[in-house]
């Protein structure tokens, strides 16, 4: 299995492992299957409904409409899911991956748009084909929409959620400590419980620090720069802050 190496939004390299052709095969799959299912489904409920315009001045309109909103919805799936949800369908999520920036930033709507287009060389004409022999040979294992979106699949853990990001549940008492937290994303935050995680899993202390050590470093860092103003920590150790961030973050965004 391959690895990617990414720059995270604290401008910290770490590695990925990709997703390899039966992972990614499997998820296309279950995105079929969902598709299958909507698809019959919308059949269905259009017969049901039949007789309430059939015969009427608008019947042709109404079956057309109906056709082109379910051929849209089926062929633009992958581009919405994957912009809206961070890079994962239905399918991708089940199975663990997502699609990645390799270059740390944001997944955005042009990349895409990119990948999808390059479905048609990708996957539709040649069967699949080309999208299997691209993976299989590129050191990133990338299909040619991968390429030109300068995007990679990537296996993740199951998203943030906000009882194992921070091991509590805070109650209404909690008072936020940095309100600087408004200017991280969900990316920076994961990163932060990741590197928590790995510190305490790892047996190598001295790394473990000095991961620590930097993430806390970039998160004041990007704290500071966006809200003009030095971020004051107090007598905190790094793991200390660190948990804070996670804390705060989580009940500022309880409000939203």
């Amino acid at each position: 299995m391959g690895r990617i190496k990414i720059v995270t939004p604290l401008n910290m390299n770490i590695e990925y492992e990709t997703a390899g052709l039966l992972l990614r095969s499997a998820a296309f799959l279950i995105d079929m299957i969902f598709l299958m299912i909507f698809a019959i489904g919308s059949a269905l409920g259009f017969d049901k409904l039949k007789p309430l315009y059939e015969g009427g001045a608008g019947e042709n309109y109404i079956y057309y409409g109906a056709l082109i909103a379910v051929f849209l919805v089926v062929s633009l799936y992958h581009i919405f899911c994957e912009y809206l949800f961070n890079g994962q369908s239905p399918g991708k999520k089940i199975t663990g991956i997502a699609v990645v920036k390799l270059d740390g930033s944001k997944l955005d709507f042009q990349s895409c748009v990119l990948r999808w287009v390059f479905r048609i060389i990708d996957i539709q004409i040649s069967f699949g084909g080309i999208a299997i022999l691209s993976i299989l040979w590129t050191e990133s294992s990338q299909r040619i929409g991968d390429i030109a979106a300068g995007t990679g699949v990537v296996r993740i853990k199951s998203k943030l959620k906000f009882e194992n990001t921070i091991g509590e549940i805070l109650g209404n008492t909690y008072e936020i400590r940095f309100n600087e937290v408004k200017y991280l994303d969900d990316n920076a935050v994961t990163l932060v419980k990741d590197v928590l995680d790995f510190s305490m899993k790892t047996g190598n202390v001295k790394k473990s620090e000095e991961m620590i050590r930097r993430t806390a470093g970039k998160v004041i860092d990007i704290m500071s720069a966006k809200s003009h103003d030095a971020v004051e920590r107090g007598n905190m150790t790094d793991t200390e802050f660190l948990k804070c961030i996670l804390k705060d973050y989580n009940k500022f965004f309880e409000k939203f």
